[in-house]
């Protein structure tokens, strides 16, 4: 470590926003196919990785973008000066820089350094993230922080996420400790291996009212940092890691006392760091979790994809045989060409791909010139361009087939070493004094002093800590909120059966000793949020997207109303919670909707529905009796139908 007196470089900083892409990993999780190709080139939903990264910065206002360069170096070069970013209309300058001896993000960044590129606060990023979130935001945080506390030198973007939210990573989970009134970072850990808690040291707290301790946030390696982060590299050879060396020696330096501050963000923002994440986020792609960054946004110049329902992507020059089936979640690129018989489904197809008869796709991606023959599946596997899978070849889950290799036929291809895992999470949890363990769960604080409510057990997923008068009124209801939305969420995005959400959601209610209520409303809140996203991303009119939402996941509440008040406190919560909507002007119409589901499906009974509609709750506003006034016609009719019948 230098000195406390040492001489420090002089860095004049300009208004000019500059960007750093790293395009190296420094691994080889993506082996055998980044061994002849660059990971930031391999294609996700047919694009490749650095457009999506590129993308993200030009919507960002970036004036310069420095990509460095280590690995296949010179086809990164030759992308990019061929691509539309080295046009004179491109948002921003940009620049490769070979860094070829550069064998870590430090030696990149001592590289950085040394060449004198940094005139001001820039972006570091990854050449692998997909993200559709604002950047202004986060750089204006840094940036008051920075008048305001001359030693910031990182503000890290941090995505919040369930603990089985698919594009979390499970190979290296990473703890954070923050303090909650300014957002400062005061700990942090990778979590991995054996090691299940760690042990704080209780100064960290010194002059802490409130701190969080978190292990549900997905690190996009999305940063903004002060122009001297490349010198204290530079200062501190043994610095090798972003996250585990740098931030970590910042945070536990009594030299440097420099700050680090998290940006913690609920939009879209991921890395395809290893193959389970580059599926994951493949499917949220094209279940549209990302829009607008979708394939019909056509990013990539002389594309023509058209966005033709249920989630299924293709272009204009595609040949599909009339007994060929394309099911949901299907990205397929131009020239392509799909035999009879052939099903595909939750899967990506390239340019120019020649599939035969009878071919089975399952949660695979094939990329450009590649030739399946009849009769070959493929479930859960990578096919790299130019490869030839001959006829009656299985691919079995996880397997991935190099460049221009060759099946033979009838061949099974077994799961490589670098194959897609399945994610696995833990669910136990066990609390020593000083020692928080850390399982692969949504961990938003801890208790420091203060004691458990009684009557409360609380989940290993969620707990605050105050430091106040108030330490022992932990915000349980807050927890189990966001717990069961999040169980409600996952259960419709992965389409589970019915049985095993409710099973989940009992079990956490029991856990937590909350009331049906609160169930009530936890889910009626994930039931409208669906419907908007599909709304807002253009997937289902609100129609459609109430009909197929309530039609199935309404039945949820059959296990959550016995009583008959407990039918009115439903449709209660149902009118409250459409008032809450982003966009106020569906609340009315899902409302109507959703009413006539839950008496079409026997969860709501017409009694019921005529106390609520004449209960003094539903009409305590006037907004209250504007959401439900259009349902009154239909009210009327149900009353009237029922006086005819009497």
């Amino acid at each position: 470590m230098p000195p406390k007196n040492k001489k420090q470089k002089e860095i004049v900083q300009d208004e000019r926003l500059q960007a750093i892409i790293l395009t190296d990993s420094y691994q080889t999780r993506f082996e055998p196919v980044s061994s002849q190709s660059p990971r930031c080139l391999l294609p996700l939903a047919n694009v490749p990785l650095i457009e999506y990264t590129l993308e993200f910065l030009a919507n960002s206002g970036v004036d310069e973008v420095y990509v460095m360069c280590r690995s296949h170096a010179s086809q990164i070069q030759d992308y990019l000066e061929k691509s539309k970013w080295s046009q004179r209309n491109s948002p921003f300058k940009v620049q490769t820089v070979l860094s070829l001896e550069s064998r870590s993000v430090g030696d990149a960044m001592r590289d950085l350094d040394n060449r004198g590129l940094i005139t001001g606060d820039f972006v570091l990023i990854s050449g692998d993230v997909v993200t559709n979130m604002s950047l202004e935001p986060v750089l204006k945080t840094h940036r008051q922080r920075r008048s305001q506390d001359k030693d910031h030198m990182l503000t890290m973007v941090l995505m919040e996420a369930s603990p089985y939210h698919r594009s979390r990573s499970n190979t290296e989970p990473a703890t954070f400790m923050v303090d909650r009134a300014t957002g400062k970072c005061l700990y942090y850990e990778q979590i991995g291996g054996a090691k299940k808690a760690v042990s704080i040291d209780p100064e960290l707290l010194t002059g802490i009212d409130k701190f969080e301790i978190r292990n549900d946030l997905v690190d996009c390696h999305v940063d903004i940092c002060a122009p001297q982060v490349p010198l204290i590299f530079q200062e501190n050879f043994d610095y090798q890691e972003l996250r585990n060396d740098f931030v970590r020696g910042i945070l536990a330096s009594d030299i440097l006392q420099k700050t680090v501050y998290a940006h913690i963000t609920n939009q879209y923002a991921a890395r395809v760091e290893s193959w389970s994440t580059y599926h994951a986020i493949s499917q949220d792609i094209m279940e549209r979790w990302t829009y607008p960054v979708a394939p019909e946004s056509n990013v990539i110049d002389g594309t023509s994809y058209i966005h033709v329902g249920e989630h299924i992507y293709k272009e204009n020059d595609v040949i599909l045989a009339q007994t060929s089936r394309l099911q949901r979640c299907v990205v397929i690129g131009g020239g392509s060409f799909v035999g009879a018989e052939t099903n595909i489904v939750c899967s990506c197809v390239g340019k120019n791909v020649r599939i035969g008869e009878g071919v089975q796709l399952k949660n695979s991606y094939i990329w450009d010139d590649v030739v399946l023959e009849n009769g070959v599946e493929a479930t859960g596997a990578v096919v790299a361009s130019g490869a030839i899978i001959r006829a009656g070849a299985k691919l079995l889950p996880g397997a991935i087939v190099g460049f221009n290799e060759e099946v033979p036929a009838g061949a099974e291809v077994a799961a490589s070493e670098s194959k897609m895992p399945q994610l696995k999470f833990s669910e136990s949890a066990a609390h020593d004094d000083g020692l928080f363990d850390l399982s692969d769960t949504s961990i938003t604080s801890l208790p420091g002093t203060g004691s458990r409510r009684k009557g409360r057990t609380l989940s290993t997923t969620s707990y605050y800590s105050e430091f106040d008068s108030d330490a022992d009124g932990l915000r349980d209801e807050d927890d189990f909120d966001k717990e069961a939305m999040a169980t409600v969420t996952r259960s419709m995005e992965n389409n589970h059966d019915l049985d095993t959400a409710l099973l989940e959601l009992n079990t956490l209610r029991m856990s937590m000793n909350v009331s049906y209520h609160e169930l009530r409303l936890a889910t009626t809140k994930a039931l409208l949020a669906r419907i908007e996203h599909f709304v807002a991303t253009q997937t289902l009119s609100l129609t459609e997207a109430t009909n197929k939402i309530f039609r199935k996941w309404g039945l949820l509440f059959r296990r959550q109303v016995f009583e008959t008040e407990e039918q009115i406190d439903l449709l209660n919560v149902l009118q409250q919670q459409c008032l809450e909507l982003e966009n106020r002007s569906d609340a009315a119409s899902i409302l109507m909707r959703a009413l006539y589901i839950l008496y079409d499906e026997d969860i709501v009974e017409e009694d019921q529905i005529y106390a609520w509609w004449d209960a003094p709750e539903s009409n305590a506003s006037e907004e209250l009796i504007e959401v439900k006034a259009p349902a009154g016609k239909w009210v009327q009719w149900l009353r009237e139908a029922e006086e005819e019948s009497d």
